[in-house]
């Protein structure tokens, strides 16, 4: 039978399970005085409640601070991101009134003010120059961060849009169309005069351009068309197809 000795104390075992038992206990007996008192002192002593209260209400405090300076470094991130994105898009080369000015009323867009209104008529007129163009020259732009304010480009920066921005905007299109008309209307004028009919589609023609003077005014409709507009406007990074309109 194997004989196994213990090297603390140098008993002699016959039986490894009696051995393997002993073996953890003398080791702790027969370590040197310095090795025990190291140990004790690697031990610390239990707290009384107070004392864990008052270290609860610590921890508590600190992970409150570590989680306020998280939500400013995120804030600050996310305003940094915001900015980066729109300053990292192509700049424009004109202003918007430049832009609003370079707009051409064509006479499908007239027929849209006839069927439906005006507003109508200046959104299928944004938006297919939009869809042509893209929106890498056009001084206005929306921040997929920011997907609800419109940006503007001034002065070599972006600044939010503001309301009087847009409507002076809505205004110069409505005056586009009235003067559009008026060129359509003189060269049919033949055909409005034939008959009865026609006279009355003329007038009620007349009406829907001339809704063009109360435009900017509307504010439920300028609403519609702000809303149209800040989606219309999205800019997509290049790996999502940058410069591409948003849809209709």
């Amino acid at each position: 039978m194997n004989q196994n000795h213990c090297q603390f104390c140098h008993r002699t075992f016959r039986f490894a399970d009696l051995y393997e038992q002993h073996v953890p206990t003398c080791e702790f007996f027969y370590k040197t005085q310095r090795d025990r008192l190291r140990d004790s002192e690697m031990v610390d002593n239990v707290p009384c409640s107070a004392e864990m209260f008052r270290l609860v209400k610590y921890l508590m405090l600190r992970d409150q601070q570590h989680e306020e300076r998280i939500a400013r470094l995120e804030l600050a991130l996310r305003r940094v991101k915001k900015r980066a994105i729109l300053e990292n898009t192509p700049k424009p080369t004109v202003s918007l009134a430049e832009w609003t000015r370079a707009c051409r009323v064509q006479v499908a867009h007239i027929h849209h003010v006839f069927q439906e209104d005006l507003y109508e008529g200046i959104r299928r007129c944004l938006g297919e120059r939009l869809d042509q163009e893209g929106l890498d020259g056009v001084p206005l732009r929306v921040s997929p961060e920011q997907p609800n304010v419109i940006h503007v480009w001034e002065g070599g920066k972006w600044r939010p849009c503001a309301w009087s921005d847009l409507r002076h905007m809505f205004q110069e299109l409505a005056t586009a169309f009235m003067d559009a008309y008026c060129q359509w209307e003189d060269e049919n004028i033949v055909f409005l005069q034939s008959s009865p009919e026609n006279k009355d589609k003329q007038v009620v023609y007349m009406l829907k351009m001339s809704d063009s003077a109360a435009c900017a005014k509307n504010d439920r409709r300028c609403e519609e068309l702000r809303q149209w507009l800040r989606k219309k406007l999205v800019y997509k990074e290049p790996g999502a197809g940058a410069g591409a309109a948003a849809g209709r």
